[in-house]
């Protein structure tokens, strides 16, 4: 149970830097803006996919 919630915890911090991380890319106003956006929300998509894997293990009643 510990082991499930410290690495919650540890993707739960990679989506905070990576959501920060668009906060500073907005600021700077890109050109390639669009591009580094998508593969941020790729990478996104990657961290849900993690999150999302351990609830078919759990069984819930």
């Amino acid at each position: 149970m510990f082991k499930l919630i410290s690495r919650f915890f540890s993707i739960f911090l990679i989506a905070i830097n990576y959501y920060t991380s668009i906060i500073v890319l907005n600021n700077q106003k890109f050109d390639l803006n669009l591009s580094i956006k998508q593969v941020i929300t790729s990478r996104f998509i990657n961290i849900i996919r993690v999150i999302n894997v351990p609830k078919k293990f759990i069984k819930i009643p």
